[in-house]
């Protein structure tokens, strides 16, 4: 998704939540795989190859084929064996098809394909079933396509049936039945012949839906014995009398077979859902009368109605306040709607969990293409008639805005937007208010649980702007949760990150995602390393009497609403453009800070127009970073050290000679390291090794010897934490 969509969201955690083993199984392949250690094995159920080129790691929940070169988790398990997209096999394996986009409207996906195949079982042509994820009457709303092979390009389709022959669903299977003398079934809809040939019953229909039988159907059926199993409808019933009046003179026989007990628009899907058995329906045949053009039956209720009925209840329930009245209305609903208390408290909780938490969260996209050059400009000074702050800060919040629209699409990596300051009143709430009304789904808060956090990324996939921070990480040390709440935050840097929970009554693991966009606002740039490396900096100043600022509302406006409709639309255009884009980095920009950084470079070449955003944007960068002292204490020993070998050209030196210079530099912590008492060769030496780096016996001029450490065991370490293009922090400020 574009923007964020909790119902989505939803639907393809409950397709991830199919295990691979159970696909497997449902599929008929698990029994062709062999446990080989941790690993199911065997050959792979898409090409065929070897006996153990195909495995699947049950704890990992992946799978892989040496043989395809193709893997992953249960969805691409699913793309890989029926050649679906992303959708389609989502939509297998939830068994419902997606939910609507936030602006209301699905786009339709293919749920599923109907080979038409001639007498030799060569595809004449294909019946593609789309679905929009919209409910109608009940059911899923359908529409169908045809196609046919296109005779100039194997393995490539032409979207029409010209020149195809006129034949029913399964003809082979009709064929042979009709030779062996079993009853053929006649349906309305591939789906319904499909579930009769799972149980093992001939059946057919014809393409197109109801009422678009033809004779060259009927010829195919000659001496068979026809069951003829109408949908409990009108059109249900006409298409049946078509089928019965082309069939005379042609089958053996021709019977109709009506299932008890079905609603209105019902039909044998929904009477083998309510319990219908191959048994049974073996005695209904048995039982089926001769066709004679049957009166239409209409059987249950005006389903149309008892869902009125059923809307007008649940609302009456979401607006009525708790206390006696809403219980005595929930006592009369579950009489009448003939369910239990636990269903329909559940159905009102799926109904509340729908409805936005804010207006704002409610985006329809512009209705032209987005010019990203004026966008960018337009949010930067948005930004800046609210907030003082520099172009560095503008230009970098802006950007990081329009990322936070392609997050949940496109990032790797999800770094943290620090608005830190010296003092109060430098604008750092300002600016993350203005911001909760640009970002998709914003959710400004000062205060918030690990539990809090990670269930509504599972429920809203909000943007979070989490102020006062500091006072987080002041009691982080106290307050056993805020810590874990720390390292929930640092763990949501990555997408993929999870905590996994017990929360129900069997104590049955489950997993939630912590990878969301997040803004924080605090005083200060006291915060451990880890949390501070995954952040991109903002330093904010209070505004001064030069500065012509306005005064922000906190409140939604017409420019805030039309930046995020542009927002939103330019996200759905360039989406697939930032996919695993490669860009240009400075010098320096490596690993996490690559990582955190390389997003925001690839949207502002995006942007690039009358303006070198690019260039700008690492300009920024650079600036940022240089006074965004991430560096461990580790790594500052080593600079230090490295800066003492090199200054005085030693290949070795003692502990107590190397820690003596470290302590001379007063703007360094080693003078007043271990609570002011200052560093020791002891201490060193622990701080030390952790790189490996253990202090032994050297030997220098003037037969000087004792313990101390030789340049070549550092250099090792040199390489890998500092290697030649990271410039080295300046000396000041250790």
């Amino acid at each position: 998704m574009i923007a964020p969509n909790p119902e989505r969201d939803s639907w393809i955690a409950k397709a991830k939540a199919v295990r691979i083993e159970r696909e497997l199984e449902r599929r008929g392949l698990l029994k062709s795989l062999r446990r080989q250690g941790a690993e199911l094995v065997g050959p792979c159920p898409k090409c065929g190859c070897g006996d153990d080129r195909f495995g699947v790691r049950p704890k990992e929940q992946v799978w892989h084929c040496r043989a395809c070169d193709q893997g992953g988790d249960v969805i691409e398990l699913v793309r890989h064996l029926d050649g679906a997209d992303f959708a389609a096999a989502c939509t297998t394996l939830a068994g419902e098809p997606p939910p609507p986009k936030t602006n209301g409207k699905a786009g339709s996906v293919t749920v599923k394909e109907y080979i038409y195949a001639d007498e030799n079982g060569k595809p004449e042509f294909v019946a593609v079933r789309l679905e929009d994820g919209t409910i109608k009457d009940g059911r899923r709303k359908k529409t169908f396509r045809q196609k046919r092979p296109d005779p100039a390009r194997a393995g490539k389709w032409i979207n029409n049936v010209a020149g195809c022959r006129i034949i029913p669903y399964k003809l082979p299977e009709l064929i042979e039945a009709i030779a062996n003398k079993h009853p053929i079934l006649v349906v309305e809809g591939e789906g319904k012949v499909d579930l009769l040939a799972d149980w093992g019953v001939a059946a057919t229909c014809n393409a197109g839906g109801a009422k678009k039988w033809k004779p060259e159907h009927a010829a195919f059926l000659k001496d068979a014995d026809v069951v003829l199993v109408p949908d409990n409808d009108k059109p249900g019933w006409e298409h049946i009398n078509i089928v019965g009046a082309s069939l005379v003179g042609i089958a053996k026989r021709s019977r109709v077979l009506v299932l008890p007990g079905l609603l209105q628009k019902g039909d044998i899907i929904d009477w083998a859902r309510a319990g219908g058995t191959r048994e049974q329906l073996d005695e209904l045949i048995a039982k089926a009368p001769d066709w004679q053009a049957p009166a239409f039956p209409i059987i249950g209720q005006d389903k149309a109605e008892a869902k009125k009925r059923e809307d007008e209840l649940l609302d009456a329930l979401m607006n009525t306040p708790k206390g006696i009245e809403y219980h005595r209305k929930h006592k009369e609903a579950v009489k009448e709607l003939k369910t239990t208390s636990t269903a329909l408290n559940e159905e009102l909780q799926a109904r509340r969990d729908k409805v936005p938490l804010f207006g704002h969260w409610l985006v329809v996209p512009s209705d032209d293409p987005v010019d990203g050059d004026s966008l960018l400009r337009d949010i930067i000074r948005c930004i800046r008639r609210y907030v003082a702050c520099s172009h560095d800060v503008s230009l970098t919040a802006a950007l990081w805005t329009m990322f936070s629209w392609v997050h949940d699409e496109v990032a790797v990596h999800s770094p943290i937007l620090l608005a830190t300051s010296a003092e109060h009143g430098c604008g750092k709430s300002t600016l993350l208010g203005v911001l909760s009304f640009l970002l998709p789904q914003g959710m400004l808060t000062v205060d918030i649980s690990k539990a809090a956090l990670y269930r509504s990324i599972q429920l809203w996939s909000p943007s979070f702007l989490i102020d006062e921070f500091d006072q987080v990480l002041a009691s982080a040390s106290k307050d056993e949760n805020q810590g874990e709440l720390r390292s929930v935050i640092n763990s949501g840097h990555t997408r993929g990150q999870t905590v996994i929970r017990c929360i129900t009554d069997d104590h049955r693991p489950e997993r939630f995602s912590t990878f969301a966009s997040k803004v924080i606002g605090m005083i200060g740039r006291k915060m451990p390393v880890a949390t501070f490396s995954r952040c991109i900096t903002l330093e904010m100043r209070r505004r001064t009497k030069a500065d012509s600022t306005e005064r922000f509302k906190h409140q939604d406006d017409s420019e805030l609403r039309d930046l995020r409709r542009r927002l939103r639309r330019w996200s759905m255009d360039h989406v697939d453009s930032l996919r695993d884009v490669a860009v240009p980095m400075p010098k320096g920009f490596i690993n996490r800070l690559e990582d955190n950084w390389r997003l925001l470079f690839a949207i502002a070449d995006l942007c690039s127009g009358a303006e070198e955003w690019g260039d700008k944007a690492r300009l920024a960068a650079v600036n940022i970073e240089a006074v965004s002292d991430k560096t461990s204490i580790s790594i500052k020993l080593l600079i230090h050290i490295k800066r003492i070998f090199d200054q005085y050209k030693w290949d070795a030196a003692l502990s107590a000679t190397l820690v003596s210079h470290l302590k001379e530099d007063p703007e360094a912590p080693w003078a007043e390291w271990n609570r002011g008492k200052g560093l020791t060769p002891n201490c060193l030496a622990k701080l030390l090794d952790q790189f490996g780096i253990k202090s032994g016996d050297v030997h220098l001029p003037g037969d000087v010897h004792g313990k101390g450490y030789k340049r070549s065991q550092f250099e090792p370490e040199w390489a890998a934490y500092l290697p030649d293009d990271v410039p080295l922090p300046p000396n000041s400020g250790f």
